[in-house]
């Protein structure tokens, strides 16, 4: 075994020696020449520095985009805030008109049920006579008068204003002409 060692090592050391060897001759065939070196390390940094100054205009170009986009987002941000704003204000106008529809079909239906009440009443009135409705028709309001003499039948209504006074039956046929008019 320590044969082959020796002889491994032999081997080992006249490879290195060869190398040695080979390497001084292509030296001496080729050598390096001071100019070149120069101009491989001019070449390199001429190329380094194209390079940097592509990339600095990349990133130049990078952060003009990026100004673009963040001008577009505060555009489109103010947009967005702006419709919420308007969405807000549409919704409290909806919440309004809902409540006045609501306030409009409550009157509606009071006056719907006024209104059957007075034609109810202005059929009964038309049954009577001047002198059962007499003592009634004058202790009434002008505001119901003028309601009951607007639903009785037109050949009934001389019979509600002659069951009033006079003076009165005035007063009342003045606010039915001064209704039609307007």
């Amino acid at each position: 075994m320590k044969k082959i060692l020796l002889w491994v090592g032999l081997g080992f050391l006249m490879f290195i020696l060869l190398v040695g060897i080979t390497f001084a001759v292509l030296m001496a065939l080729n050598p390096i020449d001071d100019n070149i070196k120069m101009d491989t390390i001019s070449g390199d940094q001429r190329l380094a520095k194209e390079i940097l100054a592509q990339k600095q205009s990349e990133i130049n170009q990078m952060k003009s985009e990026m100004d673009s986009l963040h001008i577009y987002i505060g555009e489109i941000c103010f947009a967005r805030d702006s419709i919420a704003e308007e969405n807000d204000f549409n919704a409290s106008l909806i919440r309004e008109y809902r409540k006045t529809i609501e306030m409009l079909n409550t009157e509606l239906s009071t006056e719907t049920k006024k209104n059957l009440t007075i034609k109810e009443l202005a059929k009964t009135y038309e049954s009577m006579k001047i002198a059962e409705m007499q003592p009634i028709i004058e202790k009434l309001d002008d505001h119901t008068v003028l309601d009951l003499y607007t639903n009785i039948s037109s050949r009934n209504r001389k019979n509600l204003l002659m069951a009033l006074p006079a003076k009165r039956a005035a007063v009342i046929t003045q606010k039915i002409a001064v209704s039609n008019i307007e």
